[in-house]
């Protein structure tokens, strides 16, 4: 599995109930090992080292924006502005109208449906391989009972929705 995601470049951590280390190939000796019980600060540091922006495609440390072709990235490109994200943030309510459209690079967003009653469940995440407000990206202006917030606090680009709204067009 270690071999199949190194050579996709997806990072990966090691979780373990062993109290020492268990023996792994020298080439995946550079991941993080983490044991349980898993402090709650240890994990997050590990997702936000796991979240580090992309060094192929162009740079763009967004996959969905490395896949632009050029066309795309330059109506696109003067559109965004980068951001910091910070954890807790909510970037769009449950019910709300989706007023950014938010292309992590190094942050970590959560995405929950949430009930009238308040009560949450994490459907997704969104990390670099991401984007998030995808319901405007398909015609809706309303988040449909999702909220988005940040999990890891990180750096995104960002785009307002009625900037990017004419060139989806």
């Amino acid at each position: 599995i270690c071999e199949q995601l190194k050579k996709r470049d997806i990072p990966f951590l090691f979780l373990t109930g062993y109290d020492r280390p268990y023996p792994i190939p020298d080439e995946f000796k550079t991941a993080p090992w983490l044991q349980k019980p898993v402090d709650d600060r240890e994990f997050g540091i590990a997702l936000a080292g796991l979240a580090r922006p992309s060094t192929a495609g162009g740079g763009r440390g967004n996959a969905v924006l490395e896949q632009l072709g050029v066309d795309d990235w330059l109506a696109l490109q003067p559109h965004l502005q980068q951001v910091s994200l910070s954890a807790g943030e909510v970037l769009i309510p449950a019910r709300s109208e989706v007023t950014h459209v938010h292309f992590p690079v190094t942050a970590l967003v959560s995405i929950s449906a949430r009930s009238p009653r308040g009560k949450a469940v994490e459907v997704a995440l969104v990390g670099r391989e991401g984007v998030t407000g995808v319901g405007l990206l398909l015609g809706k202006a309303l988040s449909p009972g999702l909220e988005t917030a940040v999990h890891v606090a990180g750096a995104a680009l960002q785009v307002a929705a009625a900037d990017l709204r004419p060139l989806l067009q």
